[in-house]
């Protein structure tokens, strides 16, 4: 207090926030503050990489139970069908009603149809000559003279028995009956005669002009090359044993073989 009886507050010097600073940092930053004139950036510490993947990691998908007892994890398999198992006593429980296994077919079994397949080849019932398509040279045959099946079963059909007249009544199937038995002269027909008039046939045809005779002339020389001793291969072999179920060009090379004699 003065003499005027003024108080003067007293005077407070100023705080300095850098040597507030500089009290609080450490040797190091103040060097490094002093050398560049720029304040430190702070430290960061690093992470851990098993925390990355422990948060990444995806969940673990359930046990598989067991399919007998549906109540431990299934530790093993089934060798038949792959069901699983947790213990042997429910691998006893499974085998005891486990359904037996299929008998696999014999390779006979497996291969019989198709055998069938191969040996029966399809026929068309309004050309029997079609089964001899499998032979290359008969196959031209036929392609180069496209009559010649049809002049074939001409031929065939002279071997069968005649067809008799239809009749309305019954009167009239016994008046031609008794007509027939009362015309000595005419010709019975059996087996011989079919083979007869077949071959008879058979010769008109070979003299026939054009591609008519000229087919079946070459026709009858690949049969009978074909069924030769000397010339018998693979193909002939083949061609024989369809011939054998195919009555009707079975009866054409036995016409050609009587037409020799």
């Amino acid at each position: 207090m003065d003499e005027e009886g003024v108080t003067i507050p007293p005077t407070t010097a100023p705080t300095s926030t850098t040597n507030d600073a500089q009290k609080t940092s450490t040797p190091d930053t103040v060097a490094n503050t002093v050398t560049t004139g720029e304040t430190a950036a702070p430290t960061v510490q690093p992470t851990d990489p098993s925390d990355a993947d422990d948060a990444t990691e995806p969940p673990q998908p359930a046990p598989v139970l067991c399919g007998i007892c549906n109540e431990q994890p299934g530790k093993y398999k089934c060798t038949r069908c792959k069901l699983p198992f947790c213990s042997v006593a429910c691998n006893k429980v499974h085998k005891e009603n486990h359904p037996p296994d299929p008998e696999p077919p014999t390779p006979t079994e497996a291969k019989a149809p198709e055998t069938e397949a191969e040996s029966a080849p399809a026929s068309d019932p309004k050309n029997p000559f079609s089964f001899l398509d499998d032979s290359q040279h008969l196959r031209y045959l036929f392609k180069r003279y496209p009559n010649l099946p049809r002049q074939l079963l001409a031929i065939v059909a002279e071997t069968d028995p005649p067809t008799e007249a239809q009749h309305s009544t019954l009167k009239e199937a016994i008046l031609a009956k008794a007509a027939a038995a009362g015309n000595s002269k005419k010709e019975q027909w059996n087996h011989d005669v079919g083979i007869r008039k077949g071959k008879e046939a058979l010769r008109k045809a070979r003299k026939a002009d054009g591609d008519l005779g000229e087919g079946i002339r070459e026709y009858t020389e690949l049969i009978a090359h074909l069924t030769s001793q000397e010339s018998r291969n693979r193909e002939a072999d083949a061609l024989l044993r369809q011939q054998a179920t195919q009555r009707d060009a079975d009866l054409i090379r036995k016409l050609i073989e009587e037409e020799k004699r």
